[in-house]
Parts: C-alpha cells; structure tokens; sequence
C-alpha cells in the first residue's frame, strides 16, 4: 500500500508488518471514517492544526478477550519536529470543527465517547489504535493492542 500526502510518498509496510506481529491481519480498504466529513478535508486539518507532513493509515482485523476478530484502525502520522507529534499526540482526539459540530448533533457524543483510540509517539511519528464500538466491549483490547504494536515500533 502506497499513500500520497501532501508532496511526500510513504510506505505502510513497516506498520502493517507490526501489526502482523501482533496478530492483527490487514483487510481491504474499508470507509472507517465517521461518513460525516471528507478523509481529504481531515488530511488537510491535520496538515493546517498540526503541521502533519505524511500520514498512512489501514483497517485490520484484530482478536479480541472475547475471542472475536473486531475491526481496528492503525495510523501512523510524521511531523517536521518532536515538537509537532508531541503536540499532536497530546490532542489525539481533536477534531475539526466541522466535523465537531456533526459529532455533536450525531448524537451529542465527542470523538473520546464514540471511538476508542490509543497512541504513543517514537521521535517525529505519531502512532494511533482506533476502534469503533462500545467501550466496555473493546476497552482494554484497544490498550493491549496498542501496547503491543508500540512493543514492535523501534
């Protein structure tokens, strides 16, 4: 999978690779936006709020206590400095505000009451584990998941 950003081309193999050795298995392409906003309009806030250089980001199925495979959403975002992805990573549920408004008329919820998402930093790249579902259900799958992946990141 190769994704363009901006002017910057990356490859997600690396983080796909991790995610395999944590035994998430990638699936095709999948709309896990909220299908409230356009993903281009997301990408270009990112970009603006926080100087967002590359992303790439894909959809795996990951097993759960439970024993059932859930869908996960695995991103991996790369700033200019450390500044930026520690800023960033400190407002890992921000959003745009229009997508803000929507989320409030949704259903009154923010991004932290709807999607579950974990995230750890190594230098410039920012790492994010999302989940969309109840928050008993996946709670400490979304931390052990993300714990596990961060294990593998150098």
């Amino acid at each position: 999978m190769l994704i363009l950003f901006g002017s910057v081309t990356i490859n997600a193999q690396e983080l796909k690779k991790a995610a395999v050795l944590i035994g998430c298995k990638p699936v095709k392409e999948q709309n896990f936006d909220l299908n409230m906003t356009d993903a281009a309009e997301f990408d270009k806030w990112k970009k603006d709020e926080f100087k967002a250089q590359s992303q790439t980001s894909f959809a795996a199925k990951c097993r759960a206590k439970d024993g059932l495979r859930y869908t996960f959403w695995f991103e991996e975002e790369i700033y200019g400095d450390e500044t930026d992805a520690k800023a960033r990573l400190s407002k890992k549920n921000a959003l745009p505000p229009k997508l803000k408004e929507e989320f409030e008329k949704f259903d009154g919820k923010t991004l932290s009451e709807y999607m579950f998402r974990e995230s750890f930093r190594r230098r410039k790249k920012v790492y994010i584990v999302s989940a969309k579902a109840f928050k008993l259900a996946l709670e400490d799958d979304i931390s052990r998941i993300s714990k596990k992946l961060e294990s593998k990141i150098k």
